[in-house]
């Protein structure tokens, strides 16, 4: 009896993994992908319909289906193991079941020798699977480097003055007290709490003798180095564009000094792109807002993103500090939807927080703000992580994502996508003409 039931378990398992495979198997061919996830789907469904009639075509459909794999496994990894293990674990499972007494018993009855073909049929292809496998664990993998050798850069001293420390982000700390033979007698001599609940992801600045950090939502704190006592807080007060934690992530903060021939109230500043997409900068002694930088200390980072809802567009990194310009990206909404902002990434004087430059990339020929009327072009890919910059070529890097839908690529830019209002939904109305 118990294994009746188990028997019917099987065939209703094959049953639901050979409509997972064939039905989007089916799209993915139509969509121009491999024919494998179909035509594997088609056998599974076979291998069920003849373990009901209790044949043993199941275990040669499975067995062939099996060995197939392992050839197309091969094809698409080669011998890369980390690869090759999706490809075929799961199948040696399902093979294994096939290779049970309580299987083979469950067959019409057949010689010993019939039967010990089908093992063989089975076997056959998952040792083959197993050798696969081996092989491609004892292969490692290759540990290529750029090419390029540098030595330390010893001239950036105690200071942690960008994210990565040096504008170009090598995160190498010209430390030598802290070494191999001092590093098992480190002793924690001060601990700070944020008091707000949120997770914290900042990385810290260190310049002279002060820690420049954010906690969630952009509260801004320096601390005294040396003691960790709290110089000083400023909370703007931002409501995150939505619940779920990337809305409310701050990773870091920005340090600018100004030239010497600056008169203004903020000589030195600490800038922080906010998750309600602004600029904001205060003096980095006080914490105050600097007057003299974009609106009282602000800069409004919608503008020329057109129409759009508080949740698909805001910024968690801090923004790259290039000579006397601010760079910023922006997190675009992952999502299916059409339409969505910009990922323009712009540059804003640290002074005065005017725009300096803009990269539109579905319009490379302006540098500037939008015409009246338009926008930066909609669902181009974004940079919302962290850039590098190098001040000898004096350029910036900017790691971009994809453009939007961000899991299916067919309609990226088959078409222009313009954004007309907003129905009772919430999302925009979509009008597609041809590119």
């Amino acid at each position: 009896m118990i294994a009746r039931i188990f028997h019917w378990i099987f065939i209703v398992f094959l049953i639901l993994v050979g409509l997972l495979l064939t039905l989007p198997g089916g799209g993915l061919i139509y969509l121009g992908g491999s024919p494998y996830y179909l035509l594997a789907g088609i056998a599974v469904l076979a291998c069920a319909l003849f373990t009901i009639r209790r044949s043993p075509k199941a275990v040669y459909i499975y067995g062939a289906l099996l060995g197939v794999t392992v050839l197309w496994a091969i094809f698409e990894s080669g011998l890369d193991f980390m690869a090759l293990l999706p490809r075929l674990a799961f199948w040696m499972g399902i093979g294994l079941w096939f290779l049970m007494p309580w299987f083979l018993g469950s067959e019409t009855k057949d010689t010993h020798t019939q039967h010990a073909s089908r093992k063989l049929w089975i076997g056959g292809p998952i040792v083959a699977s197993v050798l696969v496998l081996f092989l491609g664990a004892i292969q490692g993998y290759d540990q290529n480097s750029t090419g390029t050798v540098r030595s330390a850069d010893t001239s950036l001293g105690t200071d942690w003055a960008h994210y990565g420390n040096s504008a170009g982000g090598s995160r190498f700390a010209a430390i030598d007290q802290i070494n191999t033979d001092t590093v098992g007698n480190l002793k924690e001599v001060w601990r700070y709490r944020t008091g707000v609940e949120e997770d914290f992801k900042a990385t810290p600045l260190s310049i002279d003798e002060r820690l420049y950090l954010c906690a969630a939502a952009n509260v801004l704190i320096s601390l005294d180095a040396e003691t960790g006592e709290e110089v000083w807080r400023y909370d703007p007060e931002i409501t995150p564009p939505d619940r779920h934690q990337y809305a409310i992530t701050c990773r870091g903060v920005s340090y600018h000094a100004a030239p010497a021939d600056y008169e203004g109230d903020c000589p030195t500043r600490i800038v922080s792109a906010t998750v309600d997409a602004s600029l904001i900068a205060v003096n980095a002694d006080t914490g105050e807002l600097c007057s003299d930088f974009g609106e009282q200390g602000r800069v409004d980072l919608r503008v020329g993103l057109g129409e759009h809802l508080r949740k698909e567009y805001y910024v968690t990194s801090p923004p790259t500090v290039a000579g006397d310009n601010l760079v910023v990206g922006g997190l675009v909404l992952d999502s299916q939807d059409l339409g969505l902002p910009s990922g323009v990434v712009r540059a804003f004087n640290a002074l005065t927080g005017e725009l300096a430059w803009a990269w539109d990339l579905g319009n490379p020929g302006n540098r500037g703000l939008p015409a009246e009327g338009e926008t930066y072009t909609l669902g181009t890919p974004n940079v919302w992580s962290i850039m590098s910059y190098d001040p000898e070529l004096d350029l910036v890097y900017a790691p971009t994502g994809n453009a939007n839908p961000d899991y299916f690529g067919g309609l990226r830019r088959d078409f222009t996508c313009l954004a007309v209002q907003r129905h009772h939904s919430g999302r925009p109305f979509i009008v597609k003409v041809p590119a």
